[in-house]
């Protein structure tokens, strides 16, 4: 099907799409991480995307990604709130957990709040650091826009549709 709204430009239009909601996104602020461990339970299992923002105001029961200088980031939920002197610190657990974590975390005004979970999103997207998963897609869309080119030199309107050899020859008598 050619026209203005071909399975091709569709695709092209999709990609672009994504491509600038993902972008804005991370200028807004965004940030995906990729869940490993079960702590969370069902609120957020291992393989999920936690897509996460910038909160001025973290609340009890909210989820905060917690990142620290030389420990691996973890996402647990605020089950309560301490005030310290002029500081706020988040006294965490995971859902899956018996007991809070033994490290309470300083929150700073910007923290990062979960904003949506998508289950499995994120072991799907891990795979892609595979070099082979890497080779198959590079060579799936070097042949797909191979294909795409040579398909718009072959269709192109502007020649006629009859073939090269039913043309007039120059030279012929008539």
């Amino acid at each position: 099907m050619r026209g203005p709204w071909s399975p091709g430009r569709l695709a092209t239009w999709a990609f672009f799409g994504v491509v600038g909601v993902c972008l804005v996104a991370v200028a807004a602020g965004y940030r995906p991480f990729i869940i490993t461990s079960g702590s969370m339970g069902v609120a957020a299992p291992p393989g999920s995307l936690v897509v996460a923002a910038p909160r001025d105001h973290v609340e009890v029961g909210d989820i905060l990604v917690m990142r620290r200088e030389g420990a691996l980031t973890v996402t647990h939920r605020v089950v309560a709130i301490e005030q310290r002197s002029d500081s706020r610190y988040a006294i965490t657990r995971g859902d899956a957990n018996d007991t809070t974590d033994p490290v309470t975390y300083l929150l700073e005004g910007s923290d990062l709040v979960e904003r949506w979970t998508i289950p499995r999103l994120g072991t799907a997207l891990s795979t892609l650091k595979s070099p082979y998963v890497l080779f198959v897609l590079l060579a799936g869309s070097m042949a797909a826009l191979t294909a795409a080119f040579l398909s718009a030199v072959w269709n192109d309107p502007e020649q006629p549709s009859d073939h090269p050899s039913s043309e007039r020859d120059v030279g012929a008598s008539t």
